[in-house]
């Protein structure tokens, strides 16, 4: 009877696989930055509402070219002007601005003419040369300040969707192979979600291979046999595929966090397999039949892998507190793949088991007496050392709270690529030899609607602003109504460097107010006034000094603008990069605010199996320290707390606590059976500390392959849970019996 019902489960099982497997070929990459705007904040609704009156502060691609012999030669300036042309041919570009298409606008009696700032006639050159370094619009714009450099500026269409943007790079990429520059950068949002995009699909495929290898390597350590390497790999594989098929189903992208997913799955499914085989095989070597065997391990080990399979989804779901949209779905998504990895462990896993012969495995004995010979001793080192650990508890809890103090919340925008990517490079290049790549964008509203932008009260008083942030701030490149006005002024005094300034007189300024009349409909000022006439912008460039420092500079501007009121305009700092800034903060209050949360489910769990809020303590005390150590160690490397880190902490919590439920959990049933407490105690150490160990070593070790990411989020993720989990097994098996000895209390639990 157990084997026909056993054969209808699996029968469908396998269906309900295979239609998992048809939707994940539905599966498509996504990365889009403004996805990790923080949700429903009232920052994002208002620069949303902005850029809907003019535009988006990164739909543009920087592309940066070095001639090593000066870009102030005729035949490299051809190159230029060539691909400029080239590149306004492209579908979705709106508009090519370079070196060779620029020009110096000139207002006389007969009229507007312009005159280019650089001639493609090399008699010209030297005169241009020296003539383009006075004009600051031009310098670390679209000149390098050494003369090496130059850049075309790209505009593509507003909030251009990610296949076409691809589709821009690719097509820019290929136009810019033609020409043999000594050295081309590119940077831009479409770039960068491009190579995100492409890095996830290449490192989707490296995770799954390398935690496939060292589960095997560690299977094989474990079990010795094809038998126990191959049936766990099937269960927990297919924990993946039913992941991935319920996101293919619910039409969820991969994204730069849900990459992760099936690795996680590998992993942590392999945790419920492994305590359900040892158990089953224990039970096997002491003569049970199968489905004896099974019904022991169901009842012994069934109840601790549910609390553990719920504590690590918790873990996973108080990322739901989260506001960043990627975080709150990869929470969800990765807590249900726990529950379904728990529900094939239990399903899966006992029907294969019921249909195969018993493993000759189970009658190797040895193993287990060899573990004996290493945990025997191991409690005998623990009960002698009770102060020296409890000492040494104290001190590693007193010392990383010290460290913690001095990690800060801090994280540029490009953090997540490590050092030596060409991604990075092409950043860091804009940064050195240019004006940098963040973007920068300030609102300006008029605060008395009978007024207007143009009146020239109310352009002096945007000029103040901008000075500051032009000159404090560290703001370049500005582009704002100001910046047309001391243009025009330029323009109308013979296209003179000296004349880049507002004029100095109302009267004066009032010849240049006729012609904003004038050019109101052209596409440059359309850029910079609202529609109602009501609000202007102010957009620049900075270089990338942290989200940490940008606090600094905005607490800077407050504290002046308090001593230096303006009377016409209400002045707003808006803009991508200043929400992702946000983003960083905000997130890290959650995860804050989540480990509570996780500590308080935990708690009560806990608290309902022993009913004891000593047993609460001490299950909770060995599940602190290990995120004590990791914070320690974040202080001691001077590691910031960014979006992709603060999530560690309740990952790690979540997944570290399950060896805790497990040993406190082994410790019930003995004490139930009416054993003494240290005794108890030396037996739970024994026949949970070989699966706790073999389980921290395979999730630890998998974890640890996220290192080889090229993203340095995913790098951090693998090497801290990996670091937390190792602490933990120490702290369970080293200081969980301490406690218990010093503070459980019998009377209070023996007929629990």
């Amino acid at each position: 009877m157990y084997k026909k019902i056993s054969r209808i489960v699996l029968v469908v099982l396998v269906l309900i696989s295979l239609i998992h497997v048809y939707f994940i070929s539905t599966l498509s990459f996504n990365y889009d930055f403004d996805s990790f705007f923080p949700k429903g904040d009232q920052d994002v609704v208002y620069y949303k509402e902005f850029r809907e009156k003019f535009e988006n502060d990164n739909d543009y691609l920087l592309i940066g070219i070095k001639n090593e012999e000066g870009i102030f030669q005729e035949e490299f300036l051809n190159k230029i002007h060539d691909l400029s042309q080239n590149l306004d041919t492209v579908t979705d570009v709106q508009q090519v601005l370079s070196l060779t298409t620029l020009n110096n606008q000139i207002v006389s009696r007969a009229g507007l003419f312009t005159v280019p700032f650089i001639h493609l006639d090399k008699k010209e050159f030297d005169k241009d040369s020296s003539l383009i370094y006075q004009y600051e619009e031009l310098i670390g714009t679209f000149v390098s300040a050494d003369a090496k450099s130059t850049v075309i500026l790209l505009q593509n269409t507003d909030m251009i969707k990610i296949t076409a943007g691809d589709r821009v790079v690719e097509k820019v990429e290929q136009l810019i192979d033609g020409y043999n520059f000594d050295e081309v950068h590119i940077a831009g949002k479409i770039k960068a979600q491009k190579a995100y995009v492409s890095k996830m699909q290449k490192e989707l495929a490296i995770f799954i291979g390398l935690s496939s290898i060292l589960i095997v390597a560690f299977l094989y350590t474990a079990y010795r046999s094809l038998w126990g390497i191959v049936l766990p790999l099937v269960v927990v594989f297919l924990s993946a595929i039913w992941i991935l098929g319920i996101m293919g189903i619910t039409n969820k992208p991969i994204d730069l966090m849900t990459v992760l997913l099936p690795t996680i799955m590998l992993i942590v499914g392999m945790s419920d397999v492994v305590h359900i085989i040892s158990k089953y095989l224990d039970e096997l070597r002491q003569g049970k039949n199968k489905i004896k065997a099974l019904q022991v391990t169901f009842k012994e080990v069934g109840l601790a892998t549910l609390l553990t399979s719920l504590t690590t989804a918790i873990g996973f779901l108080t990322l739901i507190s989260a506001d960043i949209m990627p975080i709150r779905q990869f929470g969800i998504y990765t807590a249900i793949g726990v529950i379904v990895a728990f529900f094939l462990a239990f399903t899966f896993l006992p029907a294969v088991l019921l249909n195969l012969p018993k493993p000759k495995v189970a009658d190797k004995v040895t193993d287990s007496f060899q573990w004996k010979t290493v945990l025997h001793p191991m409690f005998g080192w623990v009960l002698r050392n009770r102060k020296f650990i409890s000492i040494g508890a104290i001190v590693l809890t007193v010392g990383s709270i010290a460290l913690i103090t001095r990690i800060q919340v801090d994280a540029k925008l490009i953090d997540e690529v490590k050092e030596g990517d060409p991604l990075k490079d092409d950043f860091l290049y804009f940064e050195r030899t240019f004006s940098g790549v963040r973007p920068f964008e300030l609102a300006f509203t008029l605060k008395d609607s009978t007024k207007s932008l143009f009146d020239y009260e109310v352009m002096q008083e945007m000029e103040k602003v901008q000075t500051y942030f032009d000159n404090v701030y560290g703001v370049n490149n500005i582009l704002s109504p100001v910046s047309v006005v001391k243009t025009l002024n330029r323009s109308m005094n013979g296209g003179n460097p000296s004349y880049y300034t507002l004029p100095s007189s109302k009267k004066k300024y009032n010849r240049i107010k006729r012609l904003l009349k004038k050019f109101s409909k052209r596409p440059e000022l359309q850029k910079l006034i609202s529609n109602d006439k009501q609000q202007a912008r102010m957009s620049g460039k900075m270089n990338d000094v942290g989200s940490l420092q940008v606090t600094h500079l905005n607490s800077a501007w407050m504290e002046y603008k308090a001593n230096n009121p303006l009377e016409w305009v209400d002045v707003k700092v808006t803009g991508s990069a200043t929400l992702i800034d946000k983003s960083n903060y905000t997130l890290t209050q959650n995860m804050l605010e989540g480990l509570g949360i996780a500590f308080l489910i935990v708690a009560v769990i806990m608290g309902i199996l022993y009913k004891s809020l000593r047993i609460v303590l001490i299950a909770l005390v060995p599940n602190v320290i290990p995120l004590l150590l990791l914070g320690a160690l974040m202080g001691m490397f001077d590691i910031n707390l960014n979006m992709s880190i603060s999530i560690i902490f309740t990952i790690a919590f979540g997944i570290a606590v399950d060896d805790t439920i497990h040993f406190m959990s082994k410790l019930k049933l003995e004490l139930s059976k009416g054993k003494s407490l240290p005794y108890a105690i030396k037996r739970t150490f024994i026949s949970t500390g070989k699966a706790i160990i073999v389980t921290s070593i395979i999730l630890s070790s998998g974890f640890l392959t996220l290192i080889f990411s090229s993203f340095n989020g995913t790098f951090f993720i693998g090497l801290f849970i990996s670091l937390t989990l190792l602490f933990a097994v120490f702290a369970d098996l080293l200081l969980i019996p301490v406690l218990l000895l010093y503070f459980y209390k019998e009377k209070k639990t023996t007929n629990a």
